[in-house]
């Protein structure tokens, strides 16, 4: 499957792979890769689960966990980590993985991981991004979500903002109704967050010009489907 890649050699790296949704794309790794790191922040956008899940991240195979948000407790907006402006405190250049625990339906969905969903016989990333929010097909941008953008990237200008939307069920069957009361819809808008990266060291063109790899990346995705 072919890949783009989403960030330059020092900001953070998004390997993405084409969808067929929308403008959406998979996500397949989070990295931070060599050179300068990375800073980030993120920010609680949009829910429209019933289930009760909560998003963390990992740099060691979740060995350690590092919460970010919790989709029934936290309200849209939220940004983690609380001390922001404090970045998420990610450590040496390596894969990135979030996951999606679903609390109501016991399952776990990692970015990176590909599942086998009976629902539709196929295999799918549990994760989709893009850098525009109207992509996922939830009308305007909550303003809760949008403030807190503005807070994010006004304190780091310069700073990119990708949107990161989870589906919550994808193993869910027909065929098992005590287990799984719902078909998976994949419309990818049961969590949607978006995270923020800022690089390091560098001055803000710098920073937003190594991220525009990743911007004109997706921005043929966005044209070929207009084409």
């Amino acid at each position: 499957m072919k890949k783009l890649l989403l960030a330059g050699a020092a900001a953070l790296g998004l390997a993405i792979a084409p969808a067929a949704q929308a403008a959406l794309v998979d996500v397949t790794t989070v990295t931070i890769p060599g050179g300068l790191p990375g800073n980030a922040a993120a920010i609680f956008v949009f829910t429209e689960a019933a289930d009760t899940s909560t998003l963390s991240w990992s740099q060691d195979g979740f060995a350690t966990t590092n919460l970010l948000f919790n989709n029934n407790s936290d309200p849209i907006g939220t940004i983690a980590p609380p001390s922001f402006p404090v970045p998420l405190g990610f450590g040496a250049p390596g894969n990135i993985a979030f996951r999606l625990d679903n609390q109501s339906f016991p399952q776990v969905l990692d970015t990176g991981v590909q599942y086998l969903a009976p629902s539709t016989n196929t295999l799918v990333y549990a994760a989709k991004a893009s850098f525009n929010y109207a992509d996922f097909g939830q009308g305007a941008l909550p303003a809760a979500a949008a403030a807190a953008i503005a807070t994010v990237q006004a304190a780091r200008p310069g700073s990119s903002i990708v949107f990161i939307g989870f589906e919550d069920r994808v193993l869910c069957t027909t065929g098992a109704p005590l287990n799984c009361p719902t078909v998976p819809d994949f419309d990818y808008n049961d969590l949607i967050y978006a995270f923020d990266v800022t690089v390091a060291n560098v001055p803000a063109p710098a920073a937003l010009g190594l991220f525009g790899m990743g911007l004109l990346g997706l921005a043929g995705v966005a044209r070929r489907r207009r084409t």
